[in-house]
C-alpha cells in the first residue's frame, strides 16, 4: 500500500484537484456503512438486480434471431 496515489495514464489528479483525489485514510479501511452493509455489498446487490433485469431482455433479443 503506497501513500502516493496512482491514476490511469499517470495523470497527477491529486495535484490538479486535491480536494477530490487526495488520498485519505488507510489502505483497505472500510468506514462507510449503511444499515450494516458496506459499499461492496450494495454494489453486489445492484449488480444482481441488473443481471436479473438483463436476462429476459437478452433472451428475447436472442429469440428474435431464431424466429426470422
Amino acid at each position: 500500500c503506497s501513500t502516493d496515489p496512482r491514476f490511469p495514464l499517470n495523470l497527477p489528479l491529486d495535484e490538479w484537484l486535491p480536494f477530490e483525489f487526495a488520498p485519505t485514510g488507510g489502505c483497505g479501511e472500510d468506514d462507510w456503512t449503511l444499515l450494516g452493509m458496506n459499499m461492496a455489498h450494495y454494489c453486489m446487490i445492484a449488480y444482481t438486480f441488473f443481471m436479473i433485469a438483463l436476462a429476459p431482455l437478452t433472451f428475447g433479443w436472442v429469440r428474435t434471431f431464431f424466429n426470422k
